[in-house]
């Protein structure tokens, strides 16, 4: 068995007695909420996406001059502006997508997350350029707690390093892999698609008993 092997095997060997006896996969907490607009200054919000503690558990303050107890909210000639923060953000709920459609103005999204816990609502006009390295700022911290929380997330990617070897493959494959997962995440907080999350955590422990299959497979066909 060459040292690299040895390796491999060392750092499955690490993980399997570093991780619980019980892995689940690790869900997405992110929530999503919209707001739209039905007259000046008046909402209806509804959850699209409920975050993992329920919505009914989730502590949104509003600016003070609006009044919400959905799925209605008030916000008077003032309208929407100013601070909007949850105050019981964790591990539970990591992030929460706000979506805005005003009447007459393109539709705003903002994102409350652990790392940027407050969020400045704006008025009409164009995102400033503030507004979006706020916005990548947060979903890169997301992105990262996501990943490295993630006991499925990390035994699927060591499975490809595995199998794929290094080099400019094992580049194409990480990235790859890191492409379809952003989209998938995208597309579902926005509402394109929906999966029922049961379904969902059984195809991805399928998806990693996969990759364990065909490491035993390289394993045999390539012995040493």
């Amino acid at each position: 068995m060459t040292a690299l092997r040895l390796m491999r095997a060392a750092l499955l060997l690490l993980i399997a007695t570093t991780l619980p006896r019980e892995i689940c996969a690790h869900e997405a907490t992110l929530g999503v909420i919209e707001f739209r607009e039905i007259r000046p200054g008046a909402f209806v919000g509804r959850w699209t996406m409920e975050p993992a503690i329920g919505a009914v558990r989730v502590d949104l303050r509003v600016p003070p001059h609006c009044f919400l107890r959905l799925p209605e909210m008030n916000c008077g000639e003032k309208g929407l502006v100013g601070p909007i923060t949850i105050t019981n953000l964790g591990a539970d709920m990591s992030a929460v997508l706000i979506k805005i459609i005003p009447i007459a103005d393109q539709p705003r999204s903002y994102t409350i997350s652990t790392a940027n816990p407050v969020v400045s609502l704006l008025g009409t006009g164009a995102p400033t350029l503030q507004t979006w390295i706020e916005l990548a700022r947060t979903y890169v911290n997301y992105g990262i707690d996501h990943i490295l929380l993630g006991a499925d997330h990390l035994l699927f990617v060591l499975g490809l390093i595995w199998i794929v070897g290094g080099g400019w493959r094992l580049v194409k494959t990480i990235t790859a892999f890191t492409i379809g997962h952003s989209a998938s995440l995208a597309a579902a907080a926005f509402g394109i698609i929906g999966v029922p999350e049961r379904p969902l955590n059984a195809c991805i422990a399928l998806s990693i008993v996969f990759v364990g299959v065909e490491i035993v497979n390289s394993s045999v066909e390539k012995p040493g």
